[in-house]
């Protein structure tokens, strides 16, 4: 269950749906307002959003539910108490959501991808720290490229430029200028995302690419890199520069991958800087702030992640993220329901 589209404005699809739809899962549509939203219209939002979701569990009834946060979380949580259904919520960053913090007082657990210090008795008993749960088929590496990239052995380093699952404008206008000399040196995936549903957002950019000298052999777009696709990259990738959320922060390390982060600056809680401020405490990443990303800039903290590459490299794999946050996760679902 979740949101047709990620950009309501543009009609943009969301990767989950599109991701559940392919795993043979039906995908209920759902939503609910922010609390940026008017008061008044937030009360009426979110009495529909209360009924929409009785209806849901009335007709799919669940054993469980299990929410990952994010606005479309507290209508469930509240129900869940009226319905009588256990709730187990899992909090990605390094603190509690707005819209955990609230769901909190309904869940059974609290699953955490880190400790989360508190002097809350209560809330401290609900706690269990299961680890991010990363998607376990990313770590069986295929040998074979996808079909539109045509080196099995890559001749020069591979450079991951990535904005997440739907992609950052400001990160992909920001690197433009980058991309002829970068080109030359490594052999670039970016995953730049889609614009808008209507638009051809990778055609723009093999365009601009075309007529700014950009080495063509070594620069490949995508709107976004499947599950097989990052199963043959994640392995190769030598270096990235990509948004800080909680998945793809996890996801990076857990294949020690040296990461210049430029964190989306809206996110609650500044949650993506907090995400990518605990490698760099480590020294195991950078982090460039989005409206300080200059071109000379960018180009001079590319330069200190490729001077740094092994230093980084040793300490993610010293740090050693979890990989078991699935199987652990699996296990709390089992235990809330048959305890």
């Amino acid at each position: 269950m979740g949101r047709t589209f990620s950009q309501t404005r543009s009609r943009q699809p969301s990767v989950e749906g599109e991701l559940v739809k392919l795993r043979h899962l039906p995908f209920i549509s759902f939503s609910a307002p922010k609390t940026s939203t008017n008061r008044f219209f937030f009360a009426f939002l979110f009495f529909f959003a209360l009924c929409r979701a009785a209806f849901i569990l009335v007709r799919t009834r669940p054993a469980l539910i299990l929410s990952f946060g994010g606005y479309l979380t507290p209508p469930f949580a509240i129900l869940s108490k009226l319905f009588r259904l256990p709730l187990i919520i899992h909090e990605q960053t390094h603190s509690l959501g707005k819209a955990n913090q609230f769901s909190s007082r309904f869940a059974a657990k609290i699953a955490l991808s880190f400790p989360l210090k508190t002097d809350d008795p209560h809330l401290k008993e609900k706690l269990t720290v299961t680890g991010n749960p990363l998607r376990h088929q990313l770590f069986t590496p295929l040998a074979t490229p996808p079909s539109w990239f045509p080196f099995r052995r890559p001749t020069r380093p591979l450079l991951y430029i990535s904005g997440g699952s739907q992609g950052a404008q400001r990160l992909n206008q920001a690197i433009l200028p980058l991309l002829p000399q970068l080109s030359q040196k490594f052999i670039i995936i970016h995953q730049v995302g889609s614009a808008t549903a209507h638009t051809d957002y990778v055609a723009e950019h093999l365009s601009w690419a075309q007529e700014n000298q950009v080495n063509l052999d070594n620069y490949f777009v995508r709107s976004f890199l499947s599950e097989d696709e990052l199963r043959f990259f994640y392995p190769r990738f030598s270096l990235a520069i990509a948004r800080s959320g909680a998945n793809t922060v996890a996801e990076l390390s857990s294949f020690a991958i040296p990461a210049l982060y430029i964190p989306l600056p809206q996110a609650n809680y500044n949650e993506q800087y907090q995400n990518a401020l605990f490698y760099k405490q480590r020294q195991a990443a950078l982090i460039l702030e989005q409206d300080k990303a200059t071109p000379d800039l960018l180009e001079r903290k590319i330069a200190s992640l490729v001077h740094s590459q092994s230093t980084f490299k040793r300490r993610l794999i010293a740090l050693a993220p979890n990989r078991s946050g699935a199987a652990n996760l699996y296990q709390l679902i089992m235990d809330v329901l048959h305890g």
